[in-house]
């Protein structure tokens, strides 16, 4: 398909099969649940200095390529804005942060974790 498009749509000047390529690859290590848990560590490792942010542990010995164990941790979802409203968190500031963050890790180390839960 992105052989096809980049053929007949000329308009389009990135190269959609090595875009595909490196989607397919990316979709193909977040189904593996140990590189995903090698994924949360990498971004504990660049972020677990901040105050907002906390990764869960990874329960290794419990992990494998179709399972990931990792610590329970209780939160609010975001979009429960009663209950993040009674915590008195701030949502923008959090939104901030997530953004900070995933820019940071693509741009600087070249390094993205997609699963920001």
């Amino acid at each position: 398909l992105a052989t096809w498009a980049q053929q007949n749509l000329k308009f389009i000047r990135s190269d959609l099969v090595a875009i595909t390529d490196e989607l397919a690859g990316r979709i193909f290590e977040e189904i593996n649940y140990v590189q995903e848990g090698r994924n949360a560590e990498k971004f504990a490792e660049l972020y677990g200095h901040l105050p907002e942010i906390y990764v869960p542990k990874i329960y290794w010995e419990y992990t494998g390529r179709r399972v990931l164990t990792m610590e329970w941790i209780e939160g609010t979802k975001l979009t429960n804005i009663k209950e993040v409203q009674a915590k008195g968190i701030d949502a923008a500031h959090l939104v901030e942060v997530g953004v900070h963050c995933s820019l940071r890790q693509l741009l600087e180390h070249g390094f993205f974790h997609a699963d920001p839960h």
